[in-house]
């Protein structure tokens, strides 16, 4: 328990998690505030979490995965084994995202009492559970990279172009009237589930996917990323 004690402490630092929970409160108030209808609001507040508040998340949470070498080796000291390593980091990086979505996710939920209907909810959460899901396993990979400045710099570009990247693509797509589909559609979803669903269901017919397919098919790839780091780390020998 000592070692899970050491390598959990930290996670959530008082201040920066404070300051996280408090711009999703005010995002929240102002989405649902000066949207013409909640679900337009509901919808608004996953749009600019994601855009905005997500990416320094993820990179949060993974200040605590990118470490150095000297760190990684008193990890091992702790931990007995490039295993428990690998597991550690993994479930820390779920456990600091996933709370955060938890808070998401509560609310979403609130949005019920304001009419929104279900299915819209049940979507929005699903896809945000799925995004946080598939940057955890893309930030796991990004540390694999030799040094901890790469895997910042790298975990950065990841963190906040993809997903204003998706973005582009989809408004690109929409404003030349090009249907999306394809392998280029379940990219677009990957990176970017919230938006994908969203216009999904205000353009019908744009996005040539079904919503449970690239659901599916997003988690398989993100499961395959954390067995690949899980993998590939555990093989890693650093060296003072």
């Amino acid at each position: 328990m000592r070692p899970i004690r050491w390598y959990l402490k930290g996670l959530f630092p008082i201040k920066s998690t404070s300051v996280m929970f408090g711009i999703f409160l005010i995002l929240y108030w102002l989405a649902i505030y000066y949207s013409a209808t909640p679900d337009q609001g509901a919808q608004a507040f996953v749009f600019l979490s994601f855009m905005l508040v997500n990416p320094f998340i993820l990179l949060s949470a993974f200040l605590h995965v990118f470490r150095s070498k000297e760190t990684t080796l008193f990890e091992l000291s702790m931990l007995s084994s490039w295993r428990g390593i690998a597991l550690a980091r993994v479930l820390s990086s779920l456990i600091y995202v996933l709370t955060f979505w938890a808070l998401q996710a509560v609310l979403l939920l609130v949005t019920l009492l304001t009419g929104v209907p279900k299915e819209t909810v049940f979507w929005l959460v699903l896809t945000t559970l799925n995004s946080m899901t598939n940057y955890v396993s893309l930030g796991l990979v990004t540390s694999l990279t030799s040094n901890r400045t790469s895997s910042v710099v790298m975990g950065s570009l990841v963190f906040f172009l993809m997903p204003f990247s998706s973005f582009v693509v989809l408004q690109n797509y929409l404003q030349y009237n090009i249907k999306l589909s394809g392998p280029m559609a379940y990219l677009v979803y990957f990176f970017n589930p919230e938006a994908t669903y969203i216009y999904h269901s205000q353009y019908p017919g744009f996005i040539d996917l079904q919503l449970v397919h690239g659901f599916a098919a997003s988690l398989a790839i993100s499961l395959t990323l954390m067995a690949l780091y899980y993998f590939v780390f555990t093989r890693l020998q650093f060296k003072p």
